[in-house]
């Protein structure tokens, strides 16, 4: 991968059971809305903070 990513966003979407395309649209919009509450925080410094705890 060459180049920088500006606001990634990685989004975990659970397909099981029988969700319309609707419902999915509706609840990936939420959790991404979610997700950009904490835009100011470096993606490296989440990824840094979630493996300390795995320690």
């Amino acid at each position: 991968m060459v180049g920088q990513l500006n606001n990634a966003l990685v989004l975990r979407i659970s397909l099981v059971g029988e969700s319309t395309f609707a419902e999915l649209r509706k609840s990936t919009r939420r959790m991404a809305f979610g997700a950009f509450a904490y835009q100011d925080i470096p993606f490296v410094k989440q990824v840094e903070e979630l493996h300390s705890g795995w320690r």
